[in-house]
């Protein structure tokens, strides 16, 4: 006969765990990105308000809050990925253009997205890139022909 509770209702018999935790779950795309460019936050590289007040821990706070913030927006990343499909590789960066500019360019096809998404994006298609120090901005291998026809549009 079964056990039951005090409102005589079965009891439901317990599962036998096992003590071995289950395996971390994959990186995500996103987080590959932030990996290769550890300044990577949604509004760029670093911080978008003026961070000298702030204590070194109180950085490093910011910065994990900021990059929580870009790891939450993985339909714009889908988005923004696949809009990036329409540009070339060059063989040298393109100091033409900044990647805000380019974001800018791309939120006329994928709506509005935040700065970090667009240069996580980038990243993730295999776009070179090269930062400089104190900007959020990164410059990417991307064909000028690609772009200018994509702003002509």
């Amino acid at each position: 006969m079964s056990e039951t509770s005090e409102l005589n209702e079965p009891v439901a018999e317990l599962e036998e765990t096992t003590a071995e935790s289950p395996p971390p779950p994959p990186l995500s795309d996103i987080q590959k990105a932030i990996n290769k460019l550890p300044k990577l936050t949604d509004t760029g590289l670093g911080l978008a308000e003026e961070s000298d007040h702030l204590s070194s821990t109180e950085y490093k706070e910011a910065i994990k809050q900021a990059q929580q913030q870009l790891l939450e927006k993985s339909d714009e990343f889908d988005k923004v990925c696949k809009w990036l499909e329409q540009i070339d590789k060059s063989k040298s960066i393109n100091h033409k253009h900044s990647s805000f500019g380019l974001k800018t360019l791309a939120e006329k096809d994928c709506g509005a997205i935040l700065h970090g998404t667009f240069i996580a994006a980038a990243i993730h298609c295999g776009f070179k890139f090269k930062t400089r120090n104190r900007s959020q901005n990164v410059k990417f291998n991307m064909s000028e022909e690609s772009i200018t026809a994509l702003s002509a549009l």
